[in-house]
Formats: C-alpha cells, structure tokens, sequence
C-alpha cells in the first residue's frame, strides 16, 4: 500500500510536467504513454481511494476505538464509581454498623454499669440497713441488760437491804434478849449467890456450933468415939460451894450454846466460851465431890 502511494505521487508529478519531455524508444513495443499515464491516474486515483478509504476506516477505527476507549472508559468509570459507591455503602455500612454496635456496647455498658451500679447501692443499702439493725439489735440488748441490771441491782439492794434490817431486827432482838437474858442471869447469879452466901453462912454457922459442941464435948469426959467437926465443915463448906459453882458455870455454858452467831468468828468465840465454861464447871464438880469425900473420911475417922 505505501509503495502503490509513492508510486501514484511520482506520476502525479509526472502529469504535471509536458509530455514532449518524454523519450519514447523507437523499439518500444507495449501501450501508448498516454493509456499509462491514464492507467498511472487510474492506478493513483486507487491508490487516492483505497488511501482515503483507509484513511477513512483508520478514521472511522480510531473513532471507534475512541468510543469504544471511551464507553470502556465511562463504564470503567461507571463501574469504577459503582464500585467505589458499593465500596462507599459497604464502608458507611460497615461504620454504621461499628457505630451501631459501638453504640449499642455503649449502651449495654451504660446498662451494665447502672444495674451494678443500682445492685451496688441495692447491697450497701441492706449492709447499711443489716448493720443499723444489728446495732439497733445490740444497742437495744444493752439497754434490755443495763435495765435487767439496774433492775437486779436494785433488787438485790433491796433484798441486802431487807436481810440487813432482818438481821439488824434479829442482833437487836438477839442482844435484847441476850440483854435480858444476862440481867436475868445476873439476877439469878444474885439470888443464887445470895442463897449460897446464906447457905455458906449457914454452913458456916453449923460448923461454928458443931466446933464449939466438939469442944464441949472433948471437955467431958467420954468413952465414946469423938467427931471431927471442923474437917466436917469445912468439908461441907467446899462441897457446897463446888455445887454452886457447877450450877451457875453449867448455865453459863448452857447460855452461850443456846445463843445464834451472827458469823463465823461470833461462833467460834461461843464454841471457846462454851468449852471454857464446861471445863470450869466440871472443876466446879470435883471441887464439890472433894468436900463430899472430906466430910465422909471425917465421919468416919
């Protein structure tokens, strides 16, 4: 194609110059110039054609191709756009979903946080509510205490002090009667010393007459036997004043067994007492039996 166009370009230059410029041979045998220059023309207006033509197709080629670079352009660009607004849409539904859920984490973390939060004040409010209960509990324990304390207290206060009267009435009682009981003692210790002083006098009085019979009598003359009478009273005289000293000592430990002790040390000290009592009552009884067995010798001797 590209020399049939060279070529039709050299003839086209060739028809503009005269034809007496070309040599023709004698021996030249072949078609006239002028049926080649026809056929140069017709050949180049071929050439002219087909160059056109293809001119015209590479043309119409390119704007093909230039449609079809463009529609593949614009629908690279649509699809490149769909694409890229898919992608958009996937992303902003992607985000509006992590939003969504974010949100919504919030918002569970939100709820989970109020309801502990609510659970939390729920419990520190029945701990708050268990403990003033257990000190209200206590507190009203030691009041229940300190009044079943006081009330213990006061009755034992009573109490002490109704025993205390009791035993104040009953020392007075005791030692009104042990008052009583020692004037009435003491008189009787009077009356008996009384009556052994008159009995000791009248003793005395018989020994004093019996001495002087004795003495009249061993101035008479006599055959008989003679009685001592002054070992006689004198004998007599023991014996009944062993016997008066037994009776009051055996009262007088009588007295201290019969008496209630207001303690420990009051008992002992009567328990002493008694025995002290006993014993000189019992020297009292061989006082007595000594001037028993002196009278009886001096009778008998």
């Amino acid at each position: 194609m590209a020399s049939n166009a060279a070529f039709a370009d050299i003839w086209d230059d060739a028809d503009m110059a005269s034809s007496d410029d070309w040599d023709t041979p004698a021996e030249y045998n072949g078609p006239s110039i002028q049926e080649k220059k026809q056929k140069v023309k017709e050949d180049a207006a071929v050439a002219r054609k087909a160059a056109a033509e293809r001119k015209a197709k590479e043309e119409a080629d390119r704007k093909v191709k230039e449609e079809a670079d463009r529609k593949a352009k614009l629908e690279a660009e649509r699809k490149a756009k769909e694409e890229a607004e898919r992608k958009a849409k996937l992303e902003a539904e992607r985000k509006a979903k992590e939003e969504a859920e974010r949100k919504a984490k919030l918002e569970a973390e939100r709820k989970a946080k109020e309801e502990a939060d609510r659970k939390a004040k729920l419990e520190a409010e029945r701990k708050a509510k268990e403990e003033a209960d257990r000190k209200a509990k206590l507190e009203a324990e030691r009041k229940a205490k300190e009044e079943a304390d006081r009330k213990a207290k006061l009755e034992a206060e009573r109490k002490a002090k109704e025993e205390a009267d009791r035993k104040a009435k009953l020392e007075a009682e005791r030692k009104a009667k042990q008052e009583a009981d020692r004037k009435a003692k003491e008189e009787e210790n009077k009356r008996k010393a009384a009556e052994a002083e008159k009995k000791d006098a009248q003793a005395k009085a018989a020994a004093q007459s019996a001495a002087e019979k004795k003495s009249e009598q061993n101035k008479e003359p006599s055959g008989g036997t003679k009685i001592h009478w002054v070992p006689i009273s004198i004998g007599a005289a023991v014996s009944v004043a062993g016997g008066v000293m037994t009776y009051v000592f055996d009262s007088k430990a009588k007295d201290v067994t019969r008496k209630e002790p207001a303690n420990k040390a009051e008992y002992e000290k009567n328990h002493d007492d008694a025995g002290k009592y006993q014993t000189y009552r019992n020297i009292s009884m061989g006082i007595a039996a000594a001037g028993l067995v002196c009278v009886g010798i001096s009778i008998v001797f």
